[in-house]
């Protein structure tokens, strides 16, 4: 009886409904088979979860830092992160694993577009006392003025300059938060524009001691070499070299598709292509990179692959898109050092089952991305110096560190 009553609340069946006179009676063969193949259904599904659970233990294990809900900003070396902590700004000690010096204590949490963080230092704003203003049906605060603070450099955090002019993040260069002179950009691209070329780089992709740089396309040209990475010297204002950065893929490419960068370890940058558009069925993937060596003279180009993100997106899909289609809530970001690079796919279209931290693997059977951290969740993931680890603040607002298994 005791087997009977475990098979029962297996099959979800009365217990008497097995006995020798209730299944003859109450049983039908094809009851019997639906019932059996909905079991197996739910094993199968059961498998798939653990699999998705377990699919990153091979390659990576993430530790949880504690306090919990602090959020990296950036790395100032391999041992300490800047981290924002309830509206400080900390240096936090990775061995230890707990903040350590407290760099800024009123940090504005609540205008996170005016923030630039680097490893060297930061410009962001600060939080100002409030003045209580009065209308017809209540008193509610506001901030008398806008500041920002920039820290030339963390280990001398005392050192500042504050203004009130409202420096936001694309009016920065992001490697070292410099302002940008728009005025000058401007009148670089409306140069390079008169010459038949197509700008496809929206922001600097360099240092700005390194001097400026747009990638462009030839309006006219279809074929896979149409790009051109254009160097202009620090204080330059005409281009001082022209760089052909041909295709690491059989594709054109792409006008839809805006040219980024991040700067590795070794001083040498890594420029990409970023689209945000998933659909199989448009034929955008794979893209290119290329690594743009110091000296800034010679590139090499290589293929970033599809992953598991690119999927054909059916009428359904394009209809849960609303208003502006997918590409507007998915995000592909490149970060990476030493070599190593990282791709975070996120965003409310993208599936919870594709989304997370992927590694870029090359070997002599081509390229592909193996997951790391399986998560759907926004901010930043930011690689350690010797490019083994990535910390990032998950969709609970939860520090994590994610270290690579068998990573030189």
């Amino acid at each position: 009886m005791g087997n009977q009553t475990w098979l029962s609340k297996w099959l979800d069946v009365p217990t008497h409904f097995l006995s020798p006179v209730g299944f003859y009676t109450n049983f039908h063969l094809p009851c019997i088979s639906m019932i059996l193949v909905t079991k197996s259904v739910f094993i199968f599904l059961a498998a798939l979860l653990l699999t998705a659970c377990s699919r990153t233990d091979s390659v990576s294990t993430i530790v949880a830092l504690e306090p919990k809900d602090a959020i990296p900003l950036a790395w100032r070396n391999s041992n300490t992160l800047i981290v924002d902590y309830h509206g400080s700004i900390y240096a936090y000690d990775i061995s230890a694993r707990k903040l350590n010096q407290r760099l800024v204590d009123n940090y504005d949490t609540t205008s996170p577009h005016w923030n630039c963080f680097s490893p060297n230092g930061g410009r962001f704003a600060i939080a100002l006392p409030v003045r209580s203003t009065n209308t017809a049906n209540s008193a509610r605060p506001m901030a008398t003025e806008h500041k920002t603070r920039y820290i030339p450099d963390w280990t001398r955090s005392e050192s500042y300059v504050e203004d009130t002019n409202s420096i936001q993040w694309w009016n920065t260069n992001p490697f070292d938060c410099s302002p940008i002179d728009h005025e000058e950009r401007k009148r670089k691209i409306a140069s390079l524009e008169g010459e038949g070329r197509f700008v496809r780089s929206p922001s600097p992709l360099l240092l700005a001691r390194e001097g400026d740089a747009f990638v462009t396309l030839n309006r006219s040209e279809s074929g896979t070499t149409g790009r051109i990475l254009h160097l202009f010297s620090y204080g330059a204002k005409v281009t001082s070299r022209e760089i052909s950065l041909s295709s690491a893929t059989n594709s054109p490419p792409s006008d839809g598709s805006d040219i980024l960068s991040f700067r590795d370890s070794d001083g040498s940058y890594v420029i990409f292509e970023s689209n945000s558009d998933f659909d199989a069925n448009r034929g955008i993937w794979p893209l290119t990179a290329w690594r743009l060596f110091p000296g800034l003279t010679t590139v090499s180009a290589f293929v970033l692959p599809s992953g598991p993100w690119i999927q054909p997106h059916g009428f359904f899909k394009s209809l849960s898109c609303f208003s502006c289609g997918c590409m507007c809530y998915a995000h592909f970001e490149l970060t990476g050092a030493y070599g190593h690079i990282y791709a975070h796919v996120h965003g409310q279209s993208v599936e919870d089952a594709a989304a997370g931290i992927y590694k870029l693997i090359r070997d002599k059977d081509g390229a592909n991305w193996v997951l790391v951290v399986a998560a759907n969740f926004s901010g930043k993931a930011l690689a350690s110096p010797e490019g083994c680890r990535v910390a990032y603040s998950d969709a609970d607002r939860r520090l994590q560190l994610v270290e690579i298994k068998n990573c030189k």
